[in-house]
């Protein structure tokens, strides 16, 4: 088993699976090459008993989270919307604090849970069972929203919540950025307008044979962020 894993998920029968689809054998390369796991379940993991077709936000993540935080010293959590771009960072980089989002600040300030880098430690699992225990949440934005209340109420005066560049989490709106490392287009309404937009970001550069490729250079102010050596893959 390796050190680090990917995580994604899609509810039975979603056609968010569409999205993981285009992108699979992209992840799983990456994987192969970074040494990490890849675990994606299709399924139902959490039941929160709530009426066919009513929203409840994405608790799956949450709960994969915690069980791999257990296993893992490096947990890497993707929205089925999200995906890796810059495929010669290892994304071990981004695992600085117990977790570590992209903050949105535009129309208000918001922890972006869509991407989401995990170091395990005691905090990082105290902090999944504070947001656990906050089910099922609002609803106005159900597990982003309570999480978002602890880091208010309790993670941030502990310093336990890293804030990552855009980079990490780059969408067409919010946290638009020159050199993504992960696009999460989370900003787009529907699951085909996604794939359509997916589509753009996919085509004409396909994941080559050797990820050794050449890409635009990350910011100086990246690296110091990040503040950990961010690996590069010059050839393979």
């Amino acid at each position: 088993m390796n050190n680090a894993v990917l995580l994604q998920n899609c509810f039975s029968n979603s056609e968010h699976v569409h999205l993981i689809e285009m992108v699979f054998s992209r992840h799983v390369r990456y994987c192969k090459y970074w040494q990490f796991d890849y675990r994606f379940e299709y399924s139902d993991i959490i039941d929160l008993h709530v009426a066919p077709g009513e929203e409840h936000g994405d608790w799956a993540k949450v709960k994969m989270i915690e069980r791999a935080l257990e296993e893992y010293e490096y947990v890497v959590w993707l929205d089925a919307d999200a995906f890796i771009w810059n495929v010669v960072i290892d994304l071990r980089a981004a695992c600085i604090k117990p977790a570590n989002v992209v903050i949105y600040d535009n129309p208000f300030v918001l922890p972006a849970v869509g991407a989401m880098y995990w170091r395990s430690c005691p905090e990082a699992k105290e902090m999944v069972q504070d947001w656990l225990a906050t089910m099922p949440g609002h609803a106005n934005w159900w597990e982003q929203g309570e999480f978002q209340d602890l880091c208010v109420s309790k993670w941030q005066a502990l310093d336990w919540l890293g804030a990552l560049p855009p980079e990490f989490n780059h969408d067409d709106y919010i946290t638009k950025c020159d050199s993504p490392i992960v696009v999460g287009l989370h900003g787009y309404p529907g699951v085909v307008t996604r794939m359509e937009h997916f589509k753009r970001w996919l085509d004409g550069w396909s994941l080559p044979s050797r990820i050794g490729v050449t890409l635009p250079p990350l910011r100086a102010e990246i690296i110091e962020n990040v503040k950990t050596g961010i690996a590069y893959a010059d050839t393979l």
